[in-house]
């Protein structure tokens, strides 16, 4: 019998939250078969002496050192010693919601072409405003983001390997879901992820503004990066889509808030996502906001 799921999870100095994210990936029901093949990315906590101890406890752990530093460069070691049918990620520091998994992975597990699912995610944290939000908040769609998604093993394929040059795997992973004709994209609307807010998070919400503006710069380089990689293959309407995103990040991280008002053909809400970011006052009056919104 094969392997339905194969759970990618790079780790880095995870040695207080990592028994918590397997322990809740052996509550996901005994009829799904299930691979974690986790790689610890150079930790220097003792992550690996616990993975060691772990793979006696749960018979679906697989450890590997990574071979090169970086997060994408251990998502690309550990898919390529992964072999489900399914491909989900998961950090080490969050959690699953016990048997939510097959939910997830049903609908693409036998499909021939590229398959996504989507589901929805919680988020906890000792921070009590930050505790407990639910995300989208439409009770149809699920999120488009890093352990939301559960896709085939033909989609996978058009992933894989992540260039290391980016900041982050889920932006890579969003291009080819939103700009590729051939994807099919099915929304589980069920929370299935728990996502720990903590100050070691790699996508941060209440930063300063200098740190979200170098965490904003690194994540969307993937618009080049993409363009680049499927010139070819895109068609002219995507491409441009693409250039201008790309242009107005460059606008943004110029804090060029005049010529981002007057960007042409570029949707508002990206267009004042920008402007937020663009500008120290307006970024401050952002994170206010979002304090104040998570307590209501």
């Amino acid at each position: 019998m094969g392997v339905d799921v194969s759970i990618l999870m790079p780790v880095y100095n995870e040695v207080l939250h990592l028994e918590e994210a397997l322990q809740s990936i052996s509550e996901q029901g005994e009829k799904l078969s299930i691979e974690v093949v986790c790689v610890d990315d150079f930790s220097t906590d003792g992550t690996w002496q616990l993975m060691e101890q772990l793979r006696n406890k749960y018979n679906f752990l697989k450890c590997y050192k990574n071979e090169k530093k970086g997060k994408n460069n251990a998502f690309n070691f550990a898919y390529e010693r992964s072999s489900g049918g399914v491909v989900v990620l998961l950090a080490g520091d969050d959690k699953l919601v016990p048997n939510t998994l097959r939910a997830r992975v049903d609908p693409v597990l036998d499909q021939d072409e590229n398959f996504i699912t989507l589901c929805k995610y919680r988020t906890f944290s000792k921070t009590k405003y930050l505790d407990g939000m639910v995300f989208p908040k439409d009770r149809e769609l699920g999120s488009l983001s890093g352990g939301t998604i559960a896709f085939n093993r033909r989609f996978a394929e058009r992933v894989f390997p992540i260039p290391p040059v980016l900041g982050n795997e889920d932006m890579w992973i969003k291009c080819h879901a939103t700009y590729a004709e051939d994807v099919n994209v099915i929304h589980v609307p069920v929370v299935s992820l728990l996502y720990r807010l903590h100050d070691n998070n790699s996508l941060k919400r209440d930063v300063g503004f200098s740190k979200k503006n170098e965490m904003i710069s690194k994540r969307s380089i993937v618009y080049s990066v993409y363009l680049e990689r499927y010139r070819g293959e895109l068609s002219v309407a995507v491409s441009a889509s693409l250039a201008k995103l790309a242009a107005l990040e460059t606008l943004r991280a110029n804090r060029s808030i005049l010529s981002i008002l007057f960007f042409k053909n570029i949707p508002l809400v990206d267009k004042l996502r920008a402007i937020v970011y663009a500008s120290p006052l307006l970024h401050w009056i952002h994170i206010r906001l979002l304090r104040w919104t998570s307590r209501t």
